[in-house]
């Protein structure tokens, strides 16, 4: 394929043995392709070397998902910045130039390309020989997993395989045959992946097991993309309902949902079980650079980061890069989303910005939504200890969360004729958590909900579970609730007065640069639109 995200060959120098040596790699300045695959311990660094890079591609997820009714862009980048301001309006300053969009495209393309040579090189190894086989399992599962975030942001897209550019060239590809090589790329995945509970998977929890390519390929079959005849509800749930009852996760995920996003839910204390349950595969981070997250420092508040002595020292901190929308933050009998007595609310969002009695005051410079309600998932308490900024943050970052699972299961089910066992899933998994009692009484879900109303109940119950944790735009989009949902919500629309979507910029633009360096693409491979 030739184009931008054609591969620079390269490998690591050190094979892993657990999550903090895969932290601690350095990359290798020149390993040729040949010599990268002969043996295991090579073989291994260059996999993990793609981890990473699909780790490091997930730290900026706020700008990708911009254009929602979750949350919304800082004053400040709203006023500065037109590449952020057009992917959150949908409008004629989203371009096919848009540094963001160019960015996720090339860093995924990046990993394809990577991961292709890899396939290519170990398709034919020996299922005894497990290391290897299992290398091309994860190869596999990287390579599906960026095509899926490629295709439900762009629509069609090349496909980096040998088989197919050798047949069809490096053009866009049609969206048949691109779910049809995803699914592939999971089913191989799930060959050689080691089970959940298995000692390979608890020996480095950075890495895939069998959990993560059958939530994928479930994930798959639910958010294809309407037009592309691929959603298929009954084959999503049989894959959702793998991971479901998967023993490692026992059918509840944490007891507690504060426990997901604590701070040392990695490290061995008490909730370190808790945490593990809920996680079907999430980014794991440090608080040394480059391995730090950088999320508190884009999510926390302005305001705050003046209040002392070195900037943005105090743990909710940041730079407000994105907030909450008042639709996200407001309770439901405010017009918002919140019920009462649902324990989410608090450990999602910050209202209360007092730090040791001081209490952060607006400077002219500010927007004057700095002290409006903000993400509070992130934040990472450890950075006060070491003396750090929240540019250090290194809080995990939830991928696939068991309760994103069970609400996926429930969605699939109620559409595949049994509404009442999906329903009666949710309230029992999710709502029972979330109001911390058992699953009766009238914080549960009527198990007859017509269609329309099951769908506008699941999209706030996927708000309130899984806010901020990048799924929204996807969400919007494959329900067809963007333009129902974003003008009525998204601050910018009612603040402009903007009551409609161009649906033609619900598909971000391909990139200029991958237009110009592709042979087989030209300015007729653009989206509509731009």
């Amino acid at each position: 394929m030739k184009s931008k995200a054609i591969i620079i060959l390269g490998g690591l120098l050190a094979c892993m043995a657990s999550c903090n040596d895969f932290l601690l790699i350095e990359p290798e300045s020149k390993i040729y392709a040949e010599a990268v695959f002969e043996s295991p311990q090579k073989t291994n660094a260059y996999i993990v070397g793609l981890y990473k890079e699909f780790r490091d591609s997930h730290k900026t997820w706020a700008e990708y998902s911009l254009g929602t009714d979750e949350y919304k862009l800082g004053g400040v980048q709203y006023r500065d910045n037109a590449d952020k301001r057009g992917i959150e309006l949908y409008n004629e300053e989203m371009t096919s130039t848009n540094q963001y969009t160019l960015d996720f495209w090339t860093k995924r393309y990046q990993i394809v390309s990577k991961a292709t040579l890899a396939i290519d090189k170990l398709v034919d190894v020996s299922e005894s020989d497990s290391a290897m086989a299992r290398y091309y399992s994860e190869a596999c599962a990287l390579r599906g997993a960026c095509y899926f975030e490629l295709i439900q942001s762009f629509g069609e897209i090349p496909l980096n395989n040998t088989e197919i550019v050798a047949e069809h060239g490096s053009k866009r590809q049609p969206q048949e045959l691109v779910y049809n090589t995803i699914i592939q790329d999971f089913q191989n995945a799930l060959k050689y992946l080691p089970e959940h509970s298995s000692e390979a998977y608890e020996a480095d929890k950075s890495r895939f097991s069998k959990a993560f390519a059958h939530a994928m390929l479930g994930k798959t079959y639910l958010y294809a993309l309407e037009e592309s005849g691929m959603r298929d509800y009954e084959l999503a749930a049989e894959h959702f309902q793998v991971v479901y009852e998967d023993p490692a996760f026992r059918q509840t995920g944490a007891s507690d949902y504060a426990v997901i996003f604590d701070e040392n839910g990695l490290s061995h204390t008490d909730n370190e079980m808790e945490y593990e349950r809920e996680m079907v595969y999430a980014f794991r981070f440090t608080n040394t650079k480059p391995d730090n997250s950088e999320q508190q420092w884009n999510v926390g508040s302005r305001a705050v980061s003046i209040m002392s002595d070195v900037e943005a020292t105090i743990y909710f901190a940041g730079f407000d890069h994105i907030m909450p929308t008042r639709y996200c933050y407001s309770m439901t009998d405010e017009g918002g989303l919140w019920e009462e007595g649902d324990k989410r609310k608090d450990v999602s969002i910050r209202y209360d910005f007092t730090y040791e009695g001081m209490t952060p005051v607006l400077l002219g410079w500010c927007y004057g939504d700095e002290l409006d309600p903000h993400i509070k998932k992130y934040e990472d308490k450890r950075i006060e200890e070491k003396g750090l900024n929240t540019f250090y943050s290194g809080k995990p970052m939830p991928y696939l969360r068991f309760g994103d699972i069970v609400l996926c299961y429930g969605e699939a089910l109620y559409f595949s004729g049994e509404q009442a066992r999906g329903i009666q899933l949710i309230n029992e998994k999710i709502r029972a958590r979330a109001f911390g009692g058992r699953p009766v009484g009238p914080n549960m879900w009527p198990t007859d909900l017509p269609a329309d109303e099951f769908m506008d109940r699941l999209m706030d119950e996927r708000m309130r579970e899984l806010c901020f944790e990048g799924w929204r735009r996807m969400d919007l989009i494959r329900t067809g609730m963007v333009e129902k949902l974003v003008p009525a919500r998204n601050t910018w629309f009612l603040n402009e007065g903007i009551t409609t979507v161009d649906k033609n910029r619900f598909r971000y633009p391909i990139p200029l640069d991958e237009i110009s360096m592709n042979q087989d693409m030209g300015p007729e491979s653009q989206n509509p639109g731009y």
